[in-house]
């Protein structure tokens, strides 16, 4: 029997069952024992290694617990400030970092927790299925209103009296409950197909690094004479190359000092020069202009040292560390802030250069410079005294040439497969909001799902 529809009043959530109804998020806890209430204000001082595990908002994904942190405090600092005792199975929203609004069920590793204050526990009424409030809560249209809805400049949060007042729809306990099971089943099949593409993209990705580390490092000709490099972690190079340090071959530069600016130097756009960060790199070591923040043309003027401009190479020494992008275009008006370094006036083949830090000698080299540091970052000195092997400028060039063309396929392939993670990703959340707001009859298609099974059989 097809179902009959009636607006629910609210614009995310759109039509719902004629028998269903909205209700607002704070009063779902009614009942004694039922529980809305922000965590506690936890100093940084108290933090120890044992005793009661507290949480923060990045152990709070969207509908998925996130395993990290070890942060405990003693049973007299719980007792004595009176903190509120979250337990296993509760709901856990966030009120603060996109997306807000987002909510977990806090697993059974401990017997309780005590969480940050920018989180909400949620305990419902027993009439409310937990699993189905988490999946409401992790709605696209959901989270948007709360990114709405929330306040502050650097850090945006939302209110528990905010999220109080948000809707979700609720039908009866049972249809709930099989919702809520359909939606496990579902998401968990999506899921695995989405981790069994990732590990795809990261096997692909480890042999694009082994081409491009071998041909840097030991070059195209399998019958070369080789020569000890030196570098331990590089081992034989051809023994027509060098090993020069990074200087010698380029300037490498940074906003250094009196040169550096704070939020009063940054200006609307149209009113000064683009001033690239550490987000302006993505994590395929490209350019990224998609977000730009922009300084103003007297601290831009004041530093033409650092003015980007092609065949410049950008290199992140805090942040995302170790990423890096060459400036293979036309560019006018663009500067850097103090988490990148330059490498400009490089007289060897940039893009050679290019391929050279994507080897693995760099990569392994940044983890050990920011792993051995308490502030993870490369400094200016310590880029300077990069080891670059380097062959001759024609043989640059080859090199140049055949990773151009041979990390192609690879790049396409993983473009692909990035595709089909991202369409499988808009799936399931249109499954889950298709299922919330009752746009689909879960009992039909679990009956079917049954019929395909047994005909199948």
């Amino acid at each position: 029997m097809k179902e009959h529809y009636k607006e629910s009043g609210v614009n995310w959530i759109g039509k719902i069952p004629a028998h269903w109804e909205i209700i607002k998020v704070k009063n779902l806890a009614r009942n004694n024992g039922s529980l809305f209430i922000d965590g506690d204000w936890i100093e940084s001082d108290v933090i120890q290694k044992t005793g009661v595990r507290y949480l923060t908002t990045g152990n709070i994904g969207p509908g998925k617990f996130k395993k990290q942190g070890n942060n405990y405090i003693s049973e007299e600092t719980f007792h004595s400030m009176n903190c509120l005792k979250a337990l296993p199975g509760d709901l856990a929203i966030s009120r603060l970092n996109e997306p807000i609004g987002r909510a977990c069920i806090l697993p059974y590793d401990e017997p309780r927790y005590v969480v940050a204050v920018d989180i909400v526990i949620l305990r419902p009424d027993s009439k409310y299925d937990k699993q189905y409030i988490s999946y409401c809560m992790n709605t696209v249209g959901y989270s948007e209103n709360a990114a709405i809805m929330s306040r502050g400049t650097t850090m945006k949060r939302i209110s528990r009296g905010g999220l109080g007042n948000f809707s979700i729809p609720i039908t009866s306990y049972s249809e709930q409950k099989l919702i809520s099971n359909f939606l496990n089943q579902k998401t968990s099949e999506i899921d695995t197909l989405i981790e069994d593409k990732e590990k795809l993209i990261q096997l692909l990705e480890e042999k694009r690094q082994a081409i491009i580390t071998e041909a840097v490092t030991k070059g195209l000709d399998p019958d070369v004479q080789m020569k000890d490099s030196g570098v331990e972690w590089i081992g034989e190079i051809p023994e027509h190359w060098e090993v020069v340090k990074l200087k010698s071959k380029g300037e490498i530069r940074g906003r250094i000092g009196y040169r550096g600016y704070t939020t009063e130097d940054l200006v609307d756009v149209g009113k000064g020069a683009i001033t690239l960060g550490a987000s302006n790199i993505n994590k395929l070591n490209q350019l990224d202009l998609s977000q730009k923040s922009f300084i103003s043309w007297e601290k831009y003027y004041e530093s033409p040292e650092i003015m980007v401009q092609t065949n410049d190479l950008i290199f992140v020494q805090r942040g995302s560390v170790g990423r890096f992008c060459i400036i293979e275009d036309k560019v006018e008006n663009i500067t850097i802030n103090p988490s990148l370094l330059i490498i400009k006036e490089y007289i060897e083949n940039t893009k050679h250069l290019y391929w050279y830090l994507n080897s693995n000698y760099i990569t392994n080299l940044v983890t050990l410079l920011t792993t051995s540091t308490a502030v993870p970052m490369v400094s200016q000195e310590q880029l300077k005294n990069f080891n670059i092997i380097l062959p001759p400028k024609q043989e640059q060039n080859k090199i140049t040439g055949y990773l151009n063309h041979k990390t192609k396929a690879y790049d396409i392939t993983v473009n692909i497969v990035n595709t089909q993670i991202n369409k499988l990703k808009e799936y399931r959340q249109s499954l889950i909001y298709e299922a919330v707001t009752g746009k689909i009859d879960v009992q039909e298609m679990l009956k079917e799902t049954e019929q395909e099974e047994v005909s199948s059989s």
